[in-house]
Parts: C-alpha cells; sequence; structure tokens
C-alpha cells in the first residue's frame, strides 16, 4: 500500500478515536454528539479516500470515490450543528431551518450516490486513483459545503465576541482546533476541486491534525479542559 494511503488510513482512525472520545464525556449531550458525528465524518473521509485510491478496479473506485464525497459533505453539515449547540444555544433552530438542513444533504446526497450529475469518470492508477466530476454536481457540494462551514464560523465568531471567561475561551480553542480545516480543507479540499472537477489533493486530510492535537490534549491533559459537557 502507498505511504500516503498508510497516512489516510492513520488519520481516519485518529479522527474515529477523537470521536470517540468527546462522545464518551456526555453521550446524550448535543454539544458532544454533534462534534463526535462531525470528527466520525472526518475519519470516514479519510478512509474512503484511501480506499478510493487504492482501489484496483473500476467499480470499486467509483464505490468509494461516491462514499468518500458523502462523507465529505457530513463533515460541514454536523459541524454546523455543533457550533450551533456549542457551548450555548443563543436561539432555538427553527423546525424548517433543520427541515431545510437535511432535505438539501438529502438531494445532494441522491446526486452523488445515484445520480450522473456528479461522477462522470474514474481515472484507475492505483494508488494514485482520481476521478472526474460533472461541473453541476461539484457546484452543488461546494455551495452546501461552503454555505454551512461559513455559517458555522459566523457563529462561533459571534459567540466569541459576546463570550468572556471560560466560554470565550473554550470557543476560541474551537475555533484554533478547527480552523485549518475548516479554511484550508475547504479551500484546497472544495474551491480547488470545483475549479479542476477532480478528486481533492492527497494532504488536505492531514489539515485535520492541529484539531486531534489540540482538543485531544485540552479533553484530556490540561488542567484547564474544553467543556465537552
Amino acid at each position: 500500500m502507498y505511504w500516503i494511503n498508510i497516512g489516510a488510513f492513520i488519520i481516519g482512525g485518529l479522527n474515529i478515536g477523537l470521536a470517540v472520545l468527546v462522545w464518551l464525556r456526555n453521550p446524550s449531550h448535543r454539544i458532544n454528539q454533534t462534534f463526535a458525528l462531525a470528527a466520525l465524518s472526518v475519519g470516514l473521509w479519510a478512509g474512503g479516500e484511501a480506499f478510493f485510491r487504492e482501489a484496483g478496479t473500476s467499480s470499486s473506485a467509483l464505490f468509494w470515490a461516491k462514499l468518500e464525497n458523502v462523507f465529505g459533505s457530513l463533515i460541514a453539515l454536523f459541524f454546523f450543528f455543533f457550533t450551533h449547540y456549542f457551548p450555548y444555544e443563543r436561539r432555538k433552530l427553527r423546525r424548517v431551518e433543520i427541515i431545510f438542513a437535511a432535505a438539501s444533504w438529502a438531494l445532494l446526497a441522491y446526486v452523488i450516490l445515484f445520480s450522473n450529475w456528479f461522477i462522470t469518470g474514474i481515472t484507475l492508477n492505483p494508488p494514485k486513483n482520481n476521478f472526474s466530476s460533472h461541473l453541476y454536481g461539484r457546484a452543488y457540494l461546494g455551495l452546501f459545503f461552503c454555505f454551512y462551514i461559513i455559517t458555522a464560523y459566523i457563529s462561533l465568531l459571534k459567540k466569541y465576541f459576546y463570550s468572556d471567561g471560560i466560554l470565550k475561551r473554550n470557543i476560541r480553542t474551537i475555533i484554533l482546533g478547527t480552523g485549518m480545516l475548516g479554511s484550508l480543507g475547504t479551500f484546497f479540499g472544495i474551491i480547488i476541486p470545483l475549479v479542476t472537477g477532480s478528486d481533492n489533493d492527497w494532504f488536505v486530510l492531514y489539515f485535520s491534525i492541529p484539531m486531534i492535537i489540540i482538543l485531544t490534549w485540552f479533553t484530556l491533559f490540561n488542567d484547564k479542559k474544553i467543556s465537552f459537557r
């Protein structure tokens, strides 16, 4: 197996481990549930990316290419819900917002998995497989992902400027911990593929390393632990 893909499996496992760690702190709380789901999505996306690049047949490569994009889209959605609840709710989510989020993701998942408006071809060259994508499908994925990521960070920044003390510190920790994946990951993993019409670069998933290190440290080893309730 190619070393880059081994690294992808490792990064995926570390993100899944972070998801379990946060979830176990309080399995019934929405903050823990939504962040765990976001981190789990990162882990599954990284694993799907590795399986796609290692696939030896066009059919298996197509299968994993579709799954990695579905998992990738879930990162933005669950992170959006997490930032709504963390570290407190400024307002209640309206039912129409929840329905819109679920419906827009369901449509995106359908486009990726079952339509001809997303993946249009597979370039089989393991361990460096690639795919080409339809403009409309990747534009919808880009719009969906950027909308929820940008909305999530706007929510965090509003809470940061209106908070103080431990709440402000916890929000700052989340912004710093997720910032590289949220900004550079979105640029290289969503914007660049939108322009090129191909899979994201292999290094994109490594932008999650600061999140793993910072949040694991604050959760386990720092005396002033981040407040995952």
